[in-house]
Formats: structure tokens, C-alpha cells, sequence
């Protein structure tokens, strides 16, 4: 491999007393605010009560019941993760927390049986028919449990979802990096169906500054098949889950190979819906459907 692998940014240092002022809360306000936990304002730099208020949602969502210190809690917000935001209209996450809850849904679903997908621009980290496999390995997971099709397509039919490995910034508002700051602690993101994703609907993103492998035969590096396989489940509607097991979690777990029950659950009364949505009256090429989901986590 050409590459090595790229540096995550890091806190570092005690929090600060309430309303003092420190380095360290500028970048820990910048990844509240990334992820979707800090949306009031707040002083910049200042450890103000809305910064120690997302704070706490933060450990409350990612501790799975469980007292975790400070020092915990700011571990996992370093972590390696998805870049989509946990509690944004995006994800449409405004249903409370529940620990080892299903996913949310972001409210639209694709209603055609067959979706294509298109590796529009590859990583050079291993070899392309090793990252064909991967996909389609990914994709048929999610086939099996939604009832959908998906074929690869090299240009012969418009892809559906489009998958693509870049670096900085690429012209979505959401820039990759390399550098250590916030940003780099983001390895993929993805957009869902239309009209939810706009004009990158079905694009699926990944930070090429990553040094990717193909399997576990290697030590160093991102499983690309673990951070596909949770991205195609937003480029499908689904949004996080708190549930450290379930394949829409939004941290980098290199070990994730299946959907847990309730992912399997959420994601066929998503997809079961298709039928009743036909029969909504659409334009007669609509392929999409938005969705007002009454959803219950119990």
C-alpha cells in the first residue's frame, strides 16, 4: 500500500469549568456542532452551558446506558465515523434516545424493485475487482432484508446510487481532511433517496485519505466493507441507530458483519411500505416516495 493511515483528530486536556474559556472547547464545539448535538448557540472557545448541555446528550446517546466519565465520552467522540449527522434534519432524528433502539428512518424510500449502483471513482488502495466485490457483497446483504435488487452498472444504465472516493473538499458541503482537525475523523458519508438528498441523492462518499483494505488479512487500515455496509443503508432512507451493534451505529466498527434484529425489523417496515406507496397517486416516472413515518421506539 501507498499510503499511510491518516491521522484522526484528538482532544486533549481537563474540561474547564462552566463558562471559562479554553483551547480545547473550540474543537469540541466543532464536532458537537458536526454531529448534530450542539445546535443552540454558544460562545466559541467558551464552556457554555449550551456546549455542556450537548455535551451531555452526546454521553447519554453513546453510552448505552452505561455512567461513562468525561474522559470516555470525549474518546468516543474522536472516534473514526460516519460523517452524517446524528440528530439533523437529514436523519430526521428527533425522536428521543432509547438505548439499543432501531434505526430512524429520514422519511424516503426508493419504490422501485431494482436499483443500480456505479463506482464512479475508485480508491487505489487495492485492486478494482476487489472493491466490485465488496460492493456487490454490501449490496446483496441489504437485498436480502429489503427485497430489492441491485445491479452494477459501468454507464450501460443510469446508476441510482453512486459511490465514489474522494479527498478535501469535493463540492457537497461536507469536506474531507487529512490534517487532524474535526473533519478527519469522518471516513464516509452518504446521502438518501430523493427529494430528502437533493442532488446528491443516493451518494455515497468515502475519504480517500483513509488507507482502505479488503479484509481482515491486514492490520492496518478501514474496512471498506464495514463502512460501505452501513452507507448503503443511508443511501436507502435509514438514519443512526444508539445501538452499538447495529449496523447503522455511526462509529467505525471493523468487525461489523450483520444487521442486528431490530435493524432487520425497522429496515422490512420501511421497505414493506413500498406496496401501500404505489397506490398514493405520483407522477408516473416517480421512483421515490416521502414518507410520514409515526415511529415508536420502544
Amino acid at each position: 500500500m501507498s499510503k499511510n493511515p491518516k491521522k484522526l483528530f484528538l482532544l486533549s486536556g481537563p474540561l474547564p469549568e462552566l463558562n471559562a474559556y479554553s483551547p480545547n472547547v473550540y474543537p469540541l464545539q466543532a464536532l458537537l456542532e458536526q454531529y448534530g448535538y450542539l445546535t443552540e448557540s454558544c460562545c466559541p472557545g467558551r464552556y457554555d452551558e449550551p456546549t455542556r448541555d450537548a455535551l451531555n446528550k452526546f454521553q447519554e446517546c453513546c453510552s448505552s446506558g452505561d455512567d461513562i466519565s468525561y474522559e470516555e465520552t470525549i474518546k468516543r467522540l474522536c472516534r473514526a465515523r460516519c460523517g452524517v449527522s446524528d440528530n439533523s434534519a437529514m436523519t430526521a432524528s428527533t425522536l428521543p434516545v432509547v438505548h439499543s433502539s432501531p434505526p430512524i428512518t429520514v422519511g424516503s424510500i426508493w419504490l422501485q424493485d431494482r436499483l443500480y449502483f456505479q463506482i464512479e471513482k475508485p480508491t487505489a488502495d487495492f485492486a478494482l475487482d476487489g472493491q466490485r466485490d465488496i460492493f456487490e457483497k454490501a449490496f446483496s446483504k441489504w437485498g436480502e432484508i429489503t427485497g430489492l435488487e441491485f445491479k452494477q452498472t459501468n454507464g450501460e444504465n443510469k446508476p441510482d446510487i453512486t459511490l465514489a472516493f474522494h479527498k478535501g473538499e469535493h463540492d457537497d458541503g461536507f469536506p474531507f481532511d487529512e490534517a487532524g482537525t474535526p473533519n478527519g475523523n469522518m471516513a464516509a458519508h452518504a446521502f438518501p433517496p430523493p427529494p430528502i438528498g437533493g442532488r446528491f441523492a443516493g451518494s455515497i462518499h468515502f475519504d480517500d485519505a483513509e488507507l482502505w483494505k479488503k479484509d481482515e488479512s491486514t492490520a492496518e487500515g478501514v474496512s471498506l466493507f464495514a463502512i460501505a455496509f452501513h452507507e448503503i443503508g443511508h443511501a436507502l432512507g435509514m438514519g443512526h441507530s444508539q445501538d452499538p451493534h447495529s449496523v447503522m451505529y455511526p462509529f467505525y466498527n471493523e468487525n461489523l458483519k450483520d444487521f442486528t434484529e431490530k435493524d432487520k425489523e425497522m429496515i422490512k417496515s420501511l421497505y414493506g411500505l413500498r406496496k401501500q406507496a404505489r397506490l398514493v397517486a405520483q407522477p408516473e416516472d416517480s421512483q421515490t416516495i416521502t414518507l410520514n413515518l409515526g415511529i415508536e421506539i420502544a
